[in-house]
Parts: C-alpha cells; sequence; structure tokens
C-alpha cells in the first residue's frame, strides 16, 4: 500500500554522486537545477537517510547533523 519510492536513473545517481564527492550539499544539487531531478530536496535527504542507491549520510558536509551548534 501508499506511494511507491522515487526511482532515479542512472545519470541522475551519477550526477548526485559527482556533487556530492566535490563537497555539495542536497539544497545545492536541487537550488541550481543545472540538471533536472525527478525528486526533491526533502526527498533527496530522506534518500540519504535510508541509504538507498548506496547513499551516505556520513558522506554530506555536516555528516547528517541536524544543528551543528547545539540550538534547537
Amino acid at each position: 500500500c501508499g506511494r511507491k519510492r522515487t526511482q532515479l536513473s542512472l545519470a541522475e545517481l551519477t550526477y548526485i554522486n559527482d556533487k556530492i564527492a566535490q563537497g555539495w550539499t542536497p539544497d545545492t544539487i536541487i537550488g541550481r537545477a543545472e540538471r533536472p531531478i525527478s525528486c526533491n530536496l526533502r526527498t533527496l535527504y530522506r534518500m540519504f537517510e535510508r541509504g538507498q542507491f548506496g547513499f551516505d549520510v556520513r558522506s554530506l558536509p555536516m555528516r547528517g547533523k541536524r544543528h551543528p551548534n547545539g540550538y534547537v
């Protein structure tokens, strides 16, 4: 039941992995709109949190921490 998970094409996956390797955040990848990506920002962050497609939240610049300075 429910909505099926978003699938990314091979070209989108390689583009995202290349940009993450260069130190970009998902915000920057989606916001620059150099290429159309078939998901939005929150979905891309969820993919990193779930480890979907081999994405790792620890590979992001902030290492998956929501509040790096301790504020809530």
